[in-house]
């Protein structure tokens, strides 16, 4: 009998150190910590206002059924990174994009990515049958 007591004794002084360092853990600074990181995570967000900035679309048919198209970003003060997306009529494909740009497909706009120093981009569709109307 003295056996088995002892035996439950030490089962239940186990049973709380494992409780207490649980306990310990949980009112931590560093869970505290963690969690604060997290929230902070999750209440962040990507910039996705437009920047105080001008943005002027010109238009040039000088060649038949291939107009160019010129996008010039101006007064982008404190502006170090943009992104620029111009969309396609359904019928006009992107003959030369300037830049780095590219032309997505699947959506149908060219998208200029991390343009750092803000200069004109331009682009030329071809639209057989008639000039696109670019909005």
């Amino acid at each position: 009998m003295r056996g088995q007591h002892a035996s439950k004794s030490v089962n239940s002084t186990h049973d709380l150190r494992s409780t207490s360092i649980h306990h310990s853990f949980l009112t931590s600074p560093f869970l505290f910590a963690l969690l604060w990181l997290f929230s902070l995570a999750a209440l962040s967000r990507a910039q996705t206002n437009p920047p105080p900035a001008s943005y002027v679309r010109s238009y040039v048919n000088d060649i038949p059924d291939q107009p160019l198209v010129t996008v010039t970003v101006s007064n982008a003060t404190g502006v170090s990174c943009l992104t620029i997306e111009e969309d396609l009529p359904g019928s006009a494909a992107p003959l030369n994009i300037s830049g780095d740009g590219m032309y997505l497909t699947n959506i149908g706009v060219i998208r200029w990515v991390r343009i750092l120093k803000l200069r004109a981009r331009t682009f030329n569709t071809a639209s057989p049958g008639c000039p696109p109307a670019i909005p």
